[in-house]
């Protein structure tokens, strides 16, 4: 009965083990292959999935700016302006290209109705 039970529980432990691996590969991923692939999803049209790997890039360095960028940039597409707005001022305070957060920060201004048809004019004093 004894042999029977270890027999049992090899192949349990192979499956558990193979398992561990398979999950453990992703965590493996460097910061430039997470961003990159992050870039491939978003290229081709899959914002969720460039959200999630630029979550994950920022769980592994939370002061990677062209990340936060770039987060900030695919949360305004998906309609998350909150996520947006945080993650594009992240990006500023960590020193990302002025000039390259320029048309993510307009594009953010317009989705907040800071400027456009409805906004409202500043007043002169």
């Amino acid at each position: 009965m004894g042999r029977m039970k270890i027999v049992l529980l090899q192949p349990a432990a192979l499956l558990v083990s193979v398992l561990l691996v398979a999950g453990c590969g992703q965590v493996s991923l460097s910061e430039d292959e997470r961003f990159e692939r992050a870039q491939q999803h978003e290229e081709a049209g899959d914002l969720r999935a460039a959200s999630i790997e630029l979550r994950n890039l920022l769980q592994q360095n939370p002061n990677h700016a062209e990340g936060r960028m770039a987060l900030g940039t695919v949360s305004l597409a998906l309609g998350d302006i909150a996520t947006a707005r945080a993650e594009l001022a992240r990006a500023r305070e960590l020193g990302a290209d002025s000039a390259m957060l320029r048309i993510p920060q307009a594009r953010l201004a317009l989705a907040e109705g800071e400027y456009g048809p409805g906004a409202r004019t500043p007043r002169r004093g």
